[in-house]
């Protein structure tokens, strides 16, 4: 099937006639090429399938893009948090009293007045 037949003289004359760039006039001619051609490969719909095909893989592909962005975003703040983590959670450097014996609270010995305390920090 050929461009005039689907269209008509007529019809192709009159649309170029109200296209004013030649940008324009180019992209019409192609398109109806492009259409003519699908309609004789796919008798029924022409490029419609085709076209809807390709917006249907342009959504799959932006929400699989929208996807992608997500788990990025999920990432960069687990290691966001990670790294905060890691460089506030530091270990103070303060001596911590050894007992030979358990204490309350307080640091009273709990079974023997005798006890002997010992400073972390002196012992090492």
């Amino acid at each position: 099937m050929n461009v005039h037949k689907l269209f008509g003289c007529k019809n192709i004359e009159k649309r170029l006639e109200t296209l004013t760039t030649q940008l324009q006039k180019e992209n019409y001619v192609t398109s109806i090429v492009y259409e003519a051609n699908s309609r004789a490969r796919f008798l029924v719909g022409g490029c419609t399938p085709i076209i809807h095909q390709l917006v249907k893989d342009v959504i799959d592909s932006e929400v699989e893009l929208s996807r992608v962005q997500q788990e990025n975003n999920h990432n960069r703040l687990i290691q966001f948090l990670r790294n905060e983590m890691y460089n506030t959670t530091q270990v103070p450097n303060v001596p911590v009293p050894q007992y030979d014996q358990p204490h309350d609270i307080q640091g009273n010995a709990m079974y023997n007045s005798s006890a002997k305390c010992t400073n972390a920090a002196t012992a090492v």
